[in-house]
């Protein structure tokens, strides 16, 4: 397939283990002594890799599995496929992360066979609420504030509340960055139902509270 031949090309892959360990990444960084130390450092909580890690039992050699998630923020169609045994026995396995939105040739039927994860890995969205990401994905589909009330049903003003709190929240002097920032995110490219899964599983960082107050004194 085409798909398959656009991944093997781009980037190298993660290396992880059968309990979604990570052994290496593209910067040859290694995990530290106590089995996940990269792992937590890059923010994945134990929900996320708990959920990716129960789908490397499927992945037989030579074979490939494809998931549909939001990995450092962005929505990725990730790919995963059985890697050499490690010397010490150890089942292994290559992971790519490649941003949907930077892939326009993939074929919208090879989308259907990724396995979607409702964990999601934020990033630097982590500390929004439900509501503002609800929010900043409209935005990113190119809403208008009216079409965004009318979809998270409340009122145009409450919006503009919302908007203005996501402008000081992403560090962005205008609503146009915002609305870059969300389109090059990806959200939008998620079914509403899966998106509501995600959010269902969404729990703000205390860090939020930090951030707001922080906003507050800045003014």
């Amino acid at each position: 397939m085409e798909r398959d031949l656009l991944f093997e090309e781009i980037g190298k892959p993660w290396t992880v283990d059968s309990r979604w360990g990570v052994v290496e990444t593209p910067t040859s960084m290694r995990e530290s002594a106590n089995g996940n130390g990269i792992a937590a450092a890059q923010g994945f909580s134990q929900e996320w890799i708990a959920e990716r890690a129960r789908y490397l039992a499927g992945v037989e050699p030579q074979s490939r599995r494809w998931l549909l998630e939001v990995a450092f923020g962005r929505v990725c169609l990730t790919s995963v496929a059985r890697a050499p045994v490690a010397a010490d026995g150890r089942a292994l396995f290559h992971v790519q992360f490649f941003p949907l939105v930077s892939l326009s040739g993939i074929a919208p039927e090879s989308l259907a066979q990724a396995v979607p994860c409702t964990h999601a890995h934020l990033g630097e969205l982590a500390h929004l609420t439900r509501r503002e990401l609800e929010v900043y994905r409209l935005l990113g589909r190119g809403a208008s504030n009216t079409e965004v009330a009318k979809s998270v049903v409340r009122t145009t003003r409450l919006v503009e509340s919302v908007t203005l709190r996501l402008r000081r929240s992403l560090g962005g002097d205008s609503l146009r960055r915002v609305i870059a920032h969300s389109a090059q995110s990806g959200l939008y490219c998620l079914n509403d139902e899966h998106f509501a899964q995600i959010l269902a599983n969404h729990h703000p960082r205390r860090e939020r509270k930090a951030r707001v107050e922080s906003n507050k004194a800045d003014r």
